[in-house]
């Protein structure tokens, strides 16, 4: 026993120190486990190396693979009104507004995808159509002249034209049926309805009428549409003087001008909005306008009180820090009161106040970028279509320009101090975005608090986003107006702007997989907040309904149910509109605290960022107003290039460039099944892709012009300078000082469209192109390159090609052609012409050996050489030539030689019948004998 004893403490002594595992499954696991991470680590950088995304920016449009997380139901608005039909008269009233307000939706989307970017590219053209045929890439279509674009434009036109007359009569529609509701002969108003704001309603009118708004600005500042009109409309009268010589028949004519009249009536006199505000707004044939709508004084005051609300909700947030609502909705507001205005003119005097409130705006926006170049002034748009008289505007008439000036100043002042407070916001968003323990621990505080932190993480993006773009397009849109240059010091933060834009849309995009996980889980969150909050009023009504309701507590209880049979299910846009409608008549003001009303109106908001946040994405990152001040494009690469710390820049500002693709390539006038029957001519949709095209090498010669050839020559200069110093030993030569070039080698590869830009290749091919060629010039300086490759490789990490090219050596044992150009004179001098066996043989002398120079010792040098000497050997001889013939023609013009050859011309002439026009070699070497006396060399 003792000895085992010992023995095992021998044993223990020998593995002390030694750590294994509890058993061999554990050991194996763990290795197991370690090698699967190493092969994950590898994986990585392959597909890092090999993938698609070679930029650090995203590109969206390269993605194979999509996620939409927008709610989607196939359940119509009638059958969901309508789920409960306890009460049919509500739910009929309900479901007219409900079915308007997605109409009206659907006519913006339709105007914002289908019409805005064909009206802003019209008539636009290529810098190689404005230079002119001989500057016209191969393939490229040709331009069209005004009148023939404006014929191939006809079809969109009509289809614009049908558009326009569809929301008019939904306008149209909505007012008529506020108008019965809001009337104070009808029930419902009187029992349910007269405390009830509809405000939801109001806003898609509003978002409607700014679509109309939004055609006409588009089409006012492009001066190609009017211009292609004019020249249309002198077509037709040349056609018209003579309809049979055109093959075209009367009657047909007569009812194509009609069209033409209400083309140019509808659309092409850009006053679509103002048409809309004119038109009946009465019912025909049952109740007049006046009575029914201009009339109707509980109308009348429900639009003045949704104004009023409408006013506060975005006077308060407008130029805050932070604004909860788009810029566009100030453009919908004003449109409202506008059609306001219009409605009641007749009977109701407008109040000072709310213009004064409106007027007042512009302090804080004093424009908004609709689309394109189109711009809205807030006090022109009250002018031309709401004026009213009245002292004490701020600003007055006179002096809005001024102000806008002294905005415009202001901002300039504080543009890069908002640039980089966005900066840090924005890099502070990003962080947090990225920080995988906040976005799995949520604060250590359950999943409640983990939803409500991601949830909030992806509305504050998008919150973000607005800011910026807010003040991007704020600051390209006065500078563009007032036609004041942008200040230099600027120009930086511009670009900073727009690259922030896409910095954001790709930190959504590497969390997309974090937020399709829990964008339901996030939806879902808000709508039991809001069913818990709603709940307290419902059982409360439904409690009291034992008792006996009244009208307006039995209306306030279905839309109720209504509101929890809607959040019950996917929040779509309907559903939505159902939501606020019903939430609407609910009256929730008079049943709930305001704490708790304020809490519902902020989770509507939330659900609605939440429903629709990739179209908002979209819609806040998209940085297409660069199209418009391309001219400062340069300036943006020639500051990367400047400061190279910024050079993480580029990839952000490339993608902030591509956003331009949608908008050049929506010259599209016609739609998919009427392609075919366009005319014979230029395609419209090879238009769109020569201005993409057209615009891509733009964009890429900028980047050449102001990056690359720098880069390049940077590069040289560095390596030469560095070289110099050594060799001639002349430290002074490295006191210049460069910028940190790395930084660019770096980066890496960028993806511009369809083509790739890899910087280090590009000056790495240069640098070999550059010192092949000064190689085979000077073969001895063979040493220098190949350390200035080495030093390439160090300073840069440039992994340069050897020329192999030989220091003195030769590729066979004959003369060097390069050696005969250095001394082609010795060459003329020595050497004669074989014409019989196509050699140069050198002159006999006294040495034992000739040598003979053939096509083979050509065709070595070449081989040795590379086929650049063949450039050289051209030059060298033409150099050669051109001197020896210079000399031979002032040899000519010498007194003495030109009075011999004038001798020998008259005695050739006088002898010529007895010479038999044949000149005597006596005669010649006499003449060439007296030459030789005269002094002269002879000449070889």
């Amino acid at each position: 026993m003792a000895e085992r004893k010992g023995n095992g403490s021998s044993m223990d002594e020998f593995f002390n120190g030694v750590n294994l595992p509890d058993a061999p499954v554990t050991d194996l696991t763990n290795r197991l486990k370690a090698f699967v991470l190493d092969h994950e680590a590898a994986l990585g950088e392959m597909y890092k190396v090999l993938g698609e995304e070679v930029g650090e920016s995203w590109d969206a449009e390269h993605d194979p693979i999509g996620i939409d997380v927008t709610p989607v139901d196939q359940e119509g608005v009638v059958s969901t009104v309508w789920h409960h039909k306890d009460n049919p008269q509500f739910n009929k009233i309900l479901s007219v507004f409900a079915h308007l307000c997605e109409e009206m939706r659907q006519l913006v989307d339709v105007a914002e995808s289908r019409f805005y970017g064909a009206l802003a590219m019209f008539g636009h053209r290529t810098d190689e159509d404005e230079e002119g045929d001989e500057k016209r890439s191969p393939g490229a279509p040709q331009p069209m002249d005004p009148e023939q674009e404006m014929g191939e434009f006809l079809p969109f036109f009509q289809d614009l034209v049908n558009y326009i007359t569809r929301a008019q009569k939904v306008i149209q529609n909505v007012v008529c049926q506020l108008a019965c509701l809001y009337h104070s002969r009808q029930k419902l108003y009187i029992t349910t309805f007269k405390h009830v704001r509809l405000l939801p309603l109001f806003e898609r009118l509003g978002a409607l009428c700014r679509a109309l708004v939004t055609l006409d600005a588009i089409i006012a500042d492009n001066p190609a549409i009017s211009e292609g009109w004019h020249q249309y409309k002198r077509m037709i009268k040349y056609v018209r003087s003579d309809p049979k010589g055109y093959g075209v028949e009367e009657g047909t004519l007569r009812v194509f001008e009609g069209l033409l009249v209400r083309l140019d009536r509808k659309v092409l006199s850009a006053h679509i909005f103002e048409t809309a505000l004119s038109q009946e707004f009465g019912l025909p044939g049952a109740v007049s306008n006046e009575s029914l709508v201009a009339g109707n004084k509980v109308l009348y005051e429900e639009f003045t009180e949704a104004l009023r609300r409408l006013t506060k909700k975005l006077g308060s947030g407008l130029g805050a820090d932070v604004e909860t609502y788009p810029r566009t909705s100030v453009v919908e507001l004003f449109a409202l009161y506008a059609l306001y205005r219009r409605i009641f003119a007749a009977t109701s005097k407008p109040e000072k106040r709310m213009f004064k409130a409106l007027w007042e705006m512009q302090l804080k926006l004093p424009v908004v970028l609709l689309h394109g170049r189109a711009m809205w002034f807030p006090s022109k748009f009250l002018e031309d279509h709401a004026p009213l008289k009245t002292s004490g505007l701020n600003p007055s008439a006179s002096q809005v320009t001024k102000k806008r000036k002294d905005f415009l100043r202001k901002l300039d002042e504080d543009f890069n101090k908002k640039t980089e407070e966005l900066y840090r916001h924005v890099t502070l968003w990003m962080v947090k975005m990225e920080a995988r323990q906040t976005l799995a621990s949520g604060g250590g505080r359950g999943v409640d608090a983990l939803l409500a932190a991601r949830g909030k993480l992806v509305i504050n993006g998008l919150l973000l986003a607005n800011q910026i773009r807010n003040l991007l397009t704020t600051s390209i849109a006065l500078h563009l107006a007032l036609q004041v240059p942008i200040l230099p010091k600027n120009v930086r933060s511009l670009a900073v702007l727009a690259e922030l834009l896409k910095a954001v849309q790709a930190t959504y995009h590497r969390a997309s997989r974090m937020i399709a996980d829990n964008i339901s889980h996030l939806i879902g969150q808000t709508l039991f907040s809001l069913k818990r909050l709603l709940a307290p009023v419902r059982q409360q009504l439904v409690k009291a309904s034992s008792k006996g309701l009244t009208p307006s507590k039995v209306d306030a209880l279905s839309a109720l149910k209504l509101v929890t049979t809607c959040l019950d299910g996917t929040p779509t846009d309907s559903r939505r509109n159902i939501v606020e409608l019903s939430l609407c008549v609910a009256q929730l003001k008079k049943t709930m605290r305001s704490s708790s009303y304020d809490d519902v109106a902020y989770h509507l908001w939330k659900l609605d960022l939440l429903s629709s946040f990739q179209r908002r994405l979209v819609e806040a990152c998209n940085c297409d107003c660069l199209y418009w001040i391309a001219d400062v494009i340069p300036v943006f690469f020639s500051d990367i290039f400047k400061n190279p710390d910024q050079v993480t820049r580029v990839p952000y500002l490339l993608a902030a460039l591509r956003d331009c693709r949608n908008l050049l390539l929506a010259y599209d006038p016609t739609p998919p099944s009427k392609a075919q029957g366009m005319a014979v001519g230029r395609n419209p949709t090879e238009l769109g892709k020569a201005f993409l095209q057209g615009f891509k090498h733009e964009v890429l010669g900028h980047f050449e012009k102001e990056i690359i050839s720098p880069l390049c020559r940077e590069v040289e200069n560095d390596l030469r300078l560095h070289i110099h110093s050594v060799v001639l030993q002349q430290s002074s030569l490295r006191k210049v000082k460069f910028k940190d070039l790395r930084k660019f080698f770096e980066m890496r590869p960028l993806k511009f469209f369809d083509i790739m830009v890899d910087v280090k290749e590009r000056v790495t091919h240069y640098l070999d192109t550059t010192f092949y060629n000064l190689t085979t010039v000077t073969l001895h300086d063979w040493r220098i390159y190949a350390e200035m490759r080495n030093l390439a490789y160090e300073e840069y990490g440039l992994k340069m090609a050897e020329v192999h090219l030989p220091g003195s050596s030769h590729y066979s044992e004959g003369l060097d052609i390069l050696e005969i150009m250095r001394n082609i004179h010795i060459f003329v001098a020595r050497y004669n012409y074989n014409m019989n066996t196509q050699m140069f043989v050198e002159m006999a002398t006294d040495q034992k050996h000739l040598n003979t120079i053939s096509i083979q010792h050509i065709a070595d040098s070449i081989r040795t050489h590379g086929t650049g000497i063949m450039n050289t050997t051209i030059n060298f001889t033409y150099q050669f030539l051109g001197r020896k013939l210079m000399l031979f023609s002032e040899f000519l013009f010498d007194d003495h030689i030109k009075s011999r050859l004038m001798k020998d011309i008259r005695w050739f002439k006088d002898n010529n019948d007895q010479l038999k026009n044949k000149y005597p070699f006596v005669r010649a070497e006499k003449f060439h004998r007296a030459i030789r006396k005269l002094g002269v060399i002879e000449l070889h």
